[in-house]
C-alpha cells in the first residue's frame, strides 16, 4: 500500500512539473492590448524568469530574502496553466482563485511539494511580507 501511495505521489509531482512546463508555450496576453504582435510577445515562463531575477536583486538591496522572492516570482503564475494569462484588465472581470487552482494542481503531488507551492501561492495572495511586495513589483511593472 505504501509503495502504491509513493508511486501515485511521484506521478502527481511529475504531472505538476509537466503542467508547469506549459507556461513556456503560453504567450503573455497583455502585450496584445498594446498592439504587440503575438509572435513578438514573451511567454509566461519568460516573464516569470525575468521577474525572479529582478525581484531577487531588488529584495537583496533591501536586505530581505532573495531566495524566497525568487521562489515566489517563479511560482506566481503557476495557476495560469489552467486560467490563462491574467492581466490587470482581465482580473477585473474574471474571478480566478489562485489558491484553489494551485490546490487542484498539487492535489496529487508529494506532500512536501504541495506544501511549498501552496505556501508560496498563499503568501503571494496575502502580500504581507517584503518578499511578496518585491515579488509583485517586477511582475506589475512588466505587465502592459
Amino acid at each position: 500500500m505504501t509503495e502504491q501511495i509513493s508511486e501515485l505521489r511521484f506521478t502527481g509531482t511529475a504531472a505538476l512539473q509537466f503542467e508547469a512546463r506549459e507556461l513556456g508555450d503560453l504567450p503573455r496576453t497583455g502585450w496584445r492590448y498594446d498592439g504587440v504582435p503575438l509572435a513578438a510577445t514573451e511567454t509566461v515562463a519568460d516573464h516569470s524568469h525575468s521577474a525572479a531575477l529582478i525581484g531577487l536583486v531588488l529584495v537583496a538591496m533591501e536586505g530581505a530574502d532573495p531566495g524566497r522572492t525568487a521562489l515566489l516570482c517563479v511560482l506566481h503564475d503557476l495557476p495560469e496553466t489552467r486560467t490563462g494569462d491574467q492581466t490587470p484588465v482581465t482580473r477585473r472581470y474574471v474571478a480566478a482563485a489562485p489558491r484553489a487552482v494551485a490546490g487542484d494542481q498539487v492535489a496529487a503531488a508529494h506532500p512536501n511539494v504541495r506544501d511549498v507551492v501552496l505556501g508560496a501561492i498563499g503568501e503571494i495572495e496575502d502580500d504581507k511580507t517584503p518578499e511578496t511586495r518585491w515579488a509583485a513589483r517586477p511582475c506589475a511593472a512588466a505587465t502592459p
